[in-house]
């Protein structure tokens, strides 16, 4: 535990997994308003593939192969695209954040500062006002609709005891829970 300006701060030591960059997108999906509209219309559409193909399928008039073929596709990948999102872009992401090397995270009441191997940032709450926890990590989001803008620290990169609460108390202090 380290204090920056008399402000308690918690330290996080971690290095970047793909199944974070993972849980952290669908932590997104889930805990913004675009990426619940996104999941809904995707299904949708899928739910709406389904009644097309089966009118199509058992209908009076003959099958159309070449329909039926692409009705089944847009409404598998309708059905597909939530899960399989997270985890395509979650790979691209750990991409990026792998070559980085150890990623350390200072938390305060300021913000947030992170310094890697190769890079230094430091992110004020105003920009990332809202926050989800999921079982392993704390997601931050920017303020957009979207949260186009999102980080993620994870719990067992927490420094020190009861670090996790530690850190809970200020995120709930600086930001938003969804």
């Amino acid at each position: 535990m380290t204090t920056t300006d008399d402000v308690e701060a918690v330290e996080l030591v971690y290095r970047p997994t793909v199944a974070d960059a993972q849980e952290m997108l669908r932590a997104r999906m889930r805990g913004t308003p675009g990426g619940r509209w996104t999941t809904r219309l995707l299904l949708a559409v899928g739910v709406v593939g389904l009644l097309l193909l089966a009118a199509l399928r058992f209908g009076p008039e003959p099958d159309e192969p070449a329909l039926i073929g692409g009705l089944f596709g847009l409404t598998g990948a309708s059905f597909g695209l939530p899960f399989l999102l997270p985890r395509i872009q979650g790979r691209q992401l750990y991409r990026v954040a792998a070559p980085q090397g150890e990623h350390r995270a200072v938390v305060d009441d300021h913000g947030v500062r992170w310094v890697t191997d190769h890079t230094q940032m430091s992110t004020a709450w105003q920009f990332l006002p809202r926050y989800v926890e999921t079982p392993g990590l704390f997601v931050l989001l920017t303020g957009d609709r979207n949260g186009l803008g999102v980080a993620c620290l994870p719990k067992r990169g927490v420094v020190g005891p009861d670090g996790v609460d530690r850190l809970r108390a200020v995120l709930d202090r600086r930001a938003a829970r969804l």
